[in-house]
């Protein structure tokens, strides 16, 4: 039970059953991504869950949860479960010196947890009633393992695509620096649209702090979809993509060699 004021002024004792929304990160840790890019995640993802936090508390409808994995040589979940929002601290991941990256094993290990079959999932219990479509944000900086000669990683993210929670979910992939491939995380997302590019820690910085916020935003919003024109309904994965097209902007020009990767 908790308490809100009522039209007359009083305290009214109501019950507010909120629906539940799980953010995932899902975040490189490969050797390429010592030092500036993995400290500058670190930075961005300290400043930007104070954000999310404030959406959760502010949301009379949803409550965010927040998961994490890392992946490298294999894919790890540092949260055992999702935590609330209200009571997660980002704690710092540290990138794998000479550590491959293993996008298939990352996939699996997030198909497993979106799995409603799956009794150790993230997921089992959940139901359109009390859960919104979850939230899965990719970073990652370059070729999967095996790429571009090997790509098993189709087959598994197309496995991950018959996954109900996986097709309803909003996905969006960051790109981080030259290397990156946009092809392979535009293949996860499922758009080119939905794929931001980071070439600088500034921008960096810059888009997980849009793509998390604005996200989560639309992923709180009571109603399953939104009105882009009179007759046209488009669902939250087009109303984040128009968002990106739209609101977006920001700039990957260096002035000097220590912006850069």
């Amino acid at each position: 039970m908790s308490e809100q004021i009522g039209d007359n002024g009083w305290y009214d004792d109501v019950k507010i059953d909120r629906k539940k929304v799980v953010l995932f990160f899902v975040i490189d840790t490969s050797g390429s991504m010592c030092g500036k890019k993995i400290e500058t995640v670190n930075d961005a993802m300290r400043g930007v869950i104070p954000e999310v936090k404030r959406i959760s508390n502010d949301n009379v409808d949803a409550e965010i949860y927040i998961a994490v994995m890392q992946f490298d040589n294999s894919a790890v979940w540092i949260t055992s479960e999702p935590q609330k929002a209200d009571d997660f601290d980002w704690s710092d991941l540290s990138a794998r010196v000479y550590g491959g990256t293993n996008l298939i094993d990352a996939c699996y290990k997030l198909e497993e947890k979106l799995s409603k079959s799956n009794k150790n999932g993230f997921m089992v219990n959940a139901s359109a009633s009390s859960t919104y479509a979850p939230i899965i944000i990719l970073m990652s900086d370059g070729y999967p393992n095996g790429y571009p000669n090997d790509k098993s990683y189709e087959h598994v993210i197309d496995d991950l695509k018959k996954i109900g929670w996986f097709k309803a979910a909003m996905k969006a992939a960051i790109a981080i620096g030259d290397d990156a491939q946009k092809d392979v995380l535009s293949y996860f997302t499922g758009s080119m649209e939905t794929v931001l590019e980071a070439h600088n820690p500034e921008a960096l910085r810059s888009v997980i702090q849009f793509v998390t916020v604005t996200s989560t935003q639309i992923g709180t919003k009571s109603s399953d979809v939104s009105k882009k024109h009179v007759d046209e309904v488009v669902s939250k994965q087009g109303e984040l993509i128009e968002n990106i097209k739209n609101k977006y902007q920001f700039s990957n020009d260096a002035d000097s060699d220590q912006d850069l990767w």
